[in-house]
């Protein structure tokens, strides 16, 4: 029997559609901010075991927003429900899931009722502010910076077709990221 600390807050999908509501913009990135580190953090996270070989990063493996809770108060954040937790084999694969179908299905609610720039603001706002807060993690190390950049931005935009066209609706081509410039720093990352 494993007896964890209960996590205090609330889940994701909850805390967005109060913080939609009722945050400014610079409450909603700093929030969201927080979030997407703490994620990225678990992540990247290196140690070494002496006598050992190298841990690098972990997985939750259900990382759902159902599994996510954040704490106002305190500013912290709480991942539950650890079943699949393990060593980081498919990283990559397990951030982009977390984007495409945690905050795209979370997100999906907002975005069919949006009805102006400025919600629309906030939505982009909670979006990107997870994907900084992700990109934020591996900033000590560029080329897996620049990996995650890639995956997280360029990848994960095709697959989100219901953010894509809600950006492309509502955001001119110079209020977006350029994925050009990311795909390239990525090439070179790799190369």
């Amino acid at each position: 029997m494993v007896v964890l600390e209960a996590a205090k807050g609330e889940d994701l999908d909850s805390f967005i559609k109060k913080a939609y509501a009722t945050y400014s913009l610079n409450d909603l990135r700093k929030n969201f901010l927080k979030i997407g580190q703490t994620i990225g953090n678990l992540h990247s996270y290196q140690s070494k075991i002496e006598n050992k070989k190298n841990i690098t990063g972990f997985i939750h493996g259900d990382l759902t927003f159902g599994n996510i809770f954040y704490d106002v108060a305190s500013e912290k954040v709480s991942l539950i429900d650890y079943v699949n937790f393990s060593s980081s084999t498919m990283m990559l694969s397990y951030i982009r899931d977390f984007l495409t179908s945690g905050a795209a299905t979370s997100l999906k609610p907002l975005i069919e009722e949006c009805d102006s720039k400025e919600n629309a603001l906030k939505i982009k706002t909670i979006f990107e502010s997870l994907q900084e807060g992700l990109e934020e993690a591996f900033k000590s190390s560029p080329q897996m910076l620049a990996i995650i950049k890639y995956h997280v931005r360029v990848l994960v935009n095709p697959q989100i077709k219901d953010i894509e066209n809600f950006l492309k609706k509502y955001f001119t081509k110079d209020e977006l990221p350029d994925l050009e410039i990311i795909e390239q720093e990525y090439n070179n990352a790799i190369k």
